[in-house]
């Protein structure tokens, strides 16, 4: 039965990975088929995680554990009052923009499978960013859930797989809670979170990387394999840091069937072939987006190589004791010393591998262009991919020191239970006060908070078809209205002008403005005023609604 298990298995993977490669290089109804294989696979993924988690809570409440899962939701309810929320959270006019190419990809026949969009970015991920929109209707509310909902299945699976595996070695399984309490203590993710674009699809899909590399650690559960496989293809697909979690999965399942081998322990067959298999699909998907060669310019970097040590030396300077100090929030001291400690083989192959990859991702992300150069703050946002797998290291280095230290022997419950809270309650206060704090790194979206109130009216009141709409304001960050297409329908006629260009004699159905015109430009206009007060901004915005008589 488990030969046959393992045929199939492998059968169904290097199908997948065949699939993958003729999509991108046959294309026609290959596509479609691979299309049609990706959304069940996907769908079946959803089931698994929703399933999953409601019979794990069911235990919980069988062995009395539903303060544990009370505590991991207060940790994730800062992520969820946020959507929608427009007193924290922002609406980007990149995301608008992304959300909308997905929404008229889903209506594709192959989902646009091998097409790309945004700048020319892959269109797969904008179609699961549009997934709420196509199944609720366009609103601010399924907007930011389009990014919003993979991050979350990605906490709620991190959070899991860190339980399971502190269970399988002995552990009290409450411990999970640190590292997932860590998430939002790194003051770049919940700033890009709440920016609910792209940015944030690859910690998203690291989050779920390492969950699924922890359900399938000593399991011969070919399902599990699957879906890890799914996760690891859809990272080729995705923003371009997503490829370094998609190589830092390669490596650790080909080492994780190398390490089987080495052990010869009695499933090391079975194990092994359900890593390979899974390898093999991970890179096929990876290497088939490289087959036709991508658009996202990942190739473009900077001109370094004349100076490399010199280069290396300023980045690193920068990184950990300048301007991207903040980056790293309260962790930088422990993240250097891990860094260190990895690489002299303290913690063994894995931190070596770890280190390694930190310091790569480190590196590319500074030293890759991609379609914009952006100051030198704005850019470690490409870094963000490694924050899951560096709280999930930082974690068990303090594991291992606790060990290390025989720290279980010598301190009382008491001590440890306090010691344990302050911890968690140190990391959740940090993630709190990361999301109410201003913009440090990337300020555009500071100044375009009366057109985000606009876009909210819009939302709201919803009259737009077939009517004409204008904008007035003098800041050119705002006269990008034909960005925000998501939020009206294409029949309405959107324009922006400045105030100079307003003359109040062509009738629009609804005229917006920052604030109020001059009484003789307005005499056959009547208006409503909204005045919303931006939390992270600390700012009062007040915005008019101009309708004709």
């Amino acid at each position: 039965m488990k030969i046959i298990r393992i045929v199939v298995y492998m059968v169904l993977m290097l199908g997948l990975a065949g699939l993958e490669v003729a999509a991108f290089v046959l294309g026609g109804e290959i596509t479609f088929a691979a299309s049609v294989a990706w959304r069940v696979v996907g769908m079946a993924l959803l089931i698994r995680i929703v399933l999953s988690e409601v019979w794990n809570l069911v235990q919980d409440l069988k062995t009395k554990k539903l303060l544990t899962d009370a505590a991991f939701l207060l940790i994730l309810l800062p992520f969820i009052i946020t959507i929608g929320n427009l007193s924290f959270s922002d609406i980007s006019p990149e995301s608008a923009l992304q959300i909308q190419a997905g929404f008229e990809a889903a209506a594709k026949r192959d989902l646009g499978y091998t097409e790309t969009a945004f700048i020319g970015y892959p269109a797969r991920q904008y179609v699961l960013a549009a997934v709420p929109s196509v199944l609720f209707g366009k609103s601010v509310l399924t907007f930011h859930l389009g990014y919003a909902y993979m991050f979350l299945l990605g906490m709620v699976c991190f959070f899991r797989g860190i339980r399971e595996k502190l269970r399988k070695e002995g552990y009290n399984e409450s411990l999970a809670l640190i590292p997932v309490s860590m998430i939002a203590a790194f003051p770049f993710i919940t700033e890009y979170y709440m920016f609910f674009e792209q940015t944030i699809m690859p910690v998203s899909l690291a989050l779920l990387g390492v969950s699924f590399f922890f359900f399938t650690e000593d399991s011969e559960n070919p399902a599990e394999f699957l879906f890890l496989g799914w996760i690891g293809a859809l990272m080729s697909v995705s923003y371009v840091p997503a490829l370094a979690g998609l190589g830092l999965l390669l490596a650790a399942l080909g080492l994780r069937a190398l390490i089987a081998l080495i052990k010869k322990k009695k499933a090391s067959v079975t194990y092994v072939l359900l890593n390979l298999g899974c390898f093999f699909y991970v890179g096929a998907a990876g290497a088939a987006t490289f087959i036709v060669g991508r658009t996202d310019r990942v190739s473009e970097h900077q001109d370094v190589l004349s100076h490399p040590v010199q280069y290396l030396l300023q980045l690193f300077g920068r990184t950990f004791f300048g301007e991207g100090v903040d980056f790293w929030g309260i962790f930088i001291a422990f993240t250097i010393v891990y860094i260190i400690l990895g690489l002299v083989g303290v913690f063994k192959i894995w931190g070596v591998m770890c280190s390694l990859w930190f310091i790569g991702v480190i590196v590319v992300a500074d030293y890759l262009v991609g379609y914009r150069e952006y100051d030198r703050i704005t850019n470690m946002q490409r870094q963000m991919v490694l924050v899951p797998v560096l709280a999930v290291c930082l974690f068990n280095a303090g594991l291992l020191l606790y060990k290390k230290l025989k720290l279980d022997a010598k301190l009382g419950q008491k001590v440890k239970k306090i010691g344990f809270v302050l911890v968690v309650a140190v990391f959740f206060a940090t993630g709190l006060f990361n999301f109410q704090r201003k913009h440090h790194s990337f300020y555009y979206f500071s100044y375009i908070q009366p057109l985000k109130t606009i876009m909210a009216w819009i939302d709201e009141t919803n009259p737009l078809e077939n009517k004409k709409l204008l904008l007035i304001t003098d800041s050119k960050l705002e006269r990008n209205i034909q960005d925000y297409k998501y939020f009206y329908p294409e029949s309405t006629k959107a324009k922006a002008v400045g105030t100079a260009e307003f003359d109040g004699k062509t009738a629009y159905d609804y005229i917006f403005t920052e604030a109020p015109l001059p009484e003789e430009l307005v005499k056959d206009y009547v208006f409503e005023e909204r005045t919303t007060f931006i939390v992270r901004y600390r700012k009062k915005v007040t915005v008019y609604r101009y309708t004709h008589r």
